[in-house]
């Protein structure tokens, strides 16, 4: 009996053990994200208030939206465009801490992903970081704020990739479609990202069946910016020979 009773107990508190464990889990899943916003927001800080030349974003280029919204949207001298770069270039650690979080399940490779982005931190060294600089004096706002969202977009295609569900699709073209409007060249590293994600999955499992989703993705990515960027298309697609061709492509896919 008293044998029995000591593994009952010693169950007992491994179970306990095992039960504290999962509550201090949870937590990091907010502190850590959250310390390192922290931390990016005491970098950029100093730089609020300022207008800095961040440079355009994409959406200036756009036909007909972008000549009225270029007064608001052009990087010079313009203090709420500005602000929202830095709060972009703040949100970007987080942004890719979730994803690597997300990829690996481990809070200390998502923390340092996270900590290479902030680094160096400006209260503690004289040296801002090359994103900062990037963002408020090389003219390439637009891009450090397009980063801000990829990581998300990428986790969307994920779980588009992995579970086939429509929903996903639709949220990837969505994000996308605004990471371009943001910056072009964003969208051109999100297809690199989509790439590389489409590859590790294949050699996963379900690899044709993968494969055409990303295939799939990136005819309609395809055909939703040609349409942003030349609304003339919208005619061409719906036109016989616009049909035509789009039934040869999607025939083309395995």
């Amino acid at each position: 009996m008293d044998l029995n009773h000591r593994l009952v107990s010693g169950s007992g508190d491994a179970n306990s053990l095992g039960v504290v464990l999962r509550q201090f889990k949870y937590p990091l899943t907010l502190v850590f994200p959250i310390s390192i916003g922290i931390l990016s927001l005491i970098s950029a800080w100093p730089m609020f208030g300022q207008a800095w030349v961040t440079g355009s974003i994409s959406l200036v280029f756009v036909p007909f939206v972008g000549s009225l919204l270029t007064p608001f949207l052009s990087g010079e001298n313009n203090l709420g465009l500005s602000t929202v770069v830095l709060i972009g270039y703040i949100l970007t650690p987080v942004s890719f801490y979730c994803y690597v979080y997300f990829v690996t399940r481990r809070h200390l490779a998502a923390l340092v992903a996270g900590l290479f982005l902030i680094l160096p931190i400006l209260p503690i060294s004289t040296q801002p970081s090359e994103r900062l600089l990037l963002a408020l004096a090389d003219k390439d706002g637009g891009h450090i704020l397009g980063l801000a969202i990829l990581p998300l977009i990428t986790i969307f295609y994920h779980q588009y990739i992995r579970t086939g569900k429509k929903l996903w699709q639709i949220a990837v073209l969505a994000g996308s479609g605004l990471l371009g409007l943001i910056s072009f060249f964003a969208f051109l590293v999100e297809l690199t990202f989509f790439l590389l994600t489409t590859l590790s999955e294949i050699l996963i499992g379900s690899g044709k069946i993968k494969f055409r989703r990303f295939m799939e993705t990136t005819v309609l990515l395809i055909i939703v910016f040609g349409v942003i960027y030349n609304v003339s298309l919208i005619t061409m697609l719906v036109s016989d020979a616009g049909k035509t061709t789009v039934a040869v492509i999607l025939n083309l896919l395995p």
